[in-house]
């Protein structure tokens, strides 16, 4: 019963709703809105201004020669250098050459020389993409035999940081030994540079000599023989059988992460790269 008397109860109600929604008049219908043509934006509003950086490169050997007596690999590989550029002689180009009053990394050469030596150094600027970022070709350094030392590329790719992908040879002649587990694809060397070697006479003479590590060296002693007359003798210094000398490449390769306004340095147990990238100062143009 209490049900009943609830829906008669909401009944006129619900009969008094119907009745109202029902006598409406139909809405009117709204047209369409006319499409007005955009107004044109501005061209920096279409495409941002480009922001170009300065890129400086600087290729390190280190004088400490340790590293060598490591085993490494005789064939490294090769980076792929297709679709590369080259640093452009126009200092408004992209990858156009900087100046050298723009340079930031004078001071900093001064104080690596006594640990490193500067093989070689390059700067440009360029734009720094998200995508399809560019490699730029580098080479330097002494040639050998149409071997540059230094043959590789760098390529930087814009995000929350810079991305520097790197991929470097580093060539130089040595006197290749056995590796120490045997490997026939690895090798261990030592520097070809002449050393200075001391000789000594029959009696107790003293003298000095220079040898290659890689062929023969003399040095001379001289003694007192018995008539008080000196006498000169020779002594030879041979290297190992099984030494010889080639021309050997080591390889740099990977992707570091940068911050603009700092030097990154890149290490390789024989040779390294610092690069400093720097955003170019913006010049406003006058307001017309």
């Amino acid at each position: 019963m209490r049900k009943k008397k609830i829906v008669s109860f909401l009944l006129p109600f619900l009969c008094y709703a119907t009745m109202t929604f029902a006598d409406a008049p139909a809405p009117t219908p709204v047209a369409a809105p006319v499409n007005e043509p955009q107004k044109a934006l501005a061209p920096d509003a279409v495409k941002p201004k480009e922001k170009w950086y300065h890129v400086e490169v600087l290729v390190l050997e280190s004088w400490d020669k340790s590293a060598l007596s490591e085993d490494w690999p005789l064939d490294p590989g090769k980076p792929s250098f297709s679709n590369a550029v080259t640093v452009s002689n126009d200092p408004k180009a992209n990858f156009g050459k900087l100046p050298e009053d723009e340079l930031t990394l004078k001071e900093i050469k001064q104080k690596l020389k006594n640990k490193y030596r500067i093989v070689m150094e390059e700067s440009w600027r360029q734009t720094i993409p998200a995508q399809a970022a560019t490699k730029v070709h580098l080479t330097g350094g002494k040639p050998y035999d149409g071997n540059n030392e230094v043959n590789g590329f760098i390529k930087l790719s814009a995000g929350r940081y810079i991305h520097a992908d790197v991929d470097f040879l580093f060539t130089k002649p040595l006197v290749v030994k056995p590796a120490s587990n045997k490997q026939e694809s690895m090798a261990r060397f030592s520097e070809t540079t002449a050393k200075k070697r001391t000789g000594y006479g029959r009696q107790g003479g003293y003298g000095q000599g220079y040898g290659r590590g890689y062929g023969q060296g003399y040095g001379r002693g001289y003694g007192p023989d018995q008539d008080g007359f000196r006498q000169e003798y020779r002594q030879e210094y041979r290297p190992e059988p099984r030494n010889e000398l080639r021309m050997q490449t080591f390889r740099l390769k990977g992707i570091s992460r940068l911050r603009a306004h700092e030097l990154h340095y890149i290490d390789h147990p024989l040779y390294g790269i610092i690069v400093m990238v720097t955003p170019e100062a913006q010049h406003d143009e006058p307001a017309s």
